[in-house]
């Protein structure tokens, strides 16, 4: 293999490292946050699931952007507004279900 060719799989090695290095750091994050708005949720703490929640859904995290429609529904810890609901059930791909 010649030294051109060598760099490059070094660089594109190195440049998958890094990649997968940020995406991997993102991840725990999201998840943590959702797991606080479910556990919020259990708790009867409705205000806290939705500001966890919805800061997701913005994000576009499928499971959030449901439960937040489910908030909006029934009026937990939002305003009760059943359209609202509907346009953020509407932003899940019908194919992630």
């Amino acid at each position: 293999m010649s030294k051109r060719a060598t760099f490059r799989l070094l660089l594109a090695h190195l440049a998958a490292s890094i990649f997968l290095a940020v995406t991997m750091a993102a991840l725990p994050t999201s998840a943590a946050d959702f797991e606080t708005g479910s556990a919020a949720y259990q708790k009867g703490d409705f205000e806290g699931a939705a500001k966890e929640w919805l800061a997701l859904a913005k994000e576009g995290h499928k499971k959030a952007q449901y439960n937040v429609g489910i908030l909006f529904d029934q009026g937990k810890g939002v305003v009760k507004d059943s359209a609202e609901a509907v346009r953020w059930w509407n932003r899940i791909p019908t194919l992630y279900w």
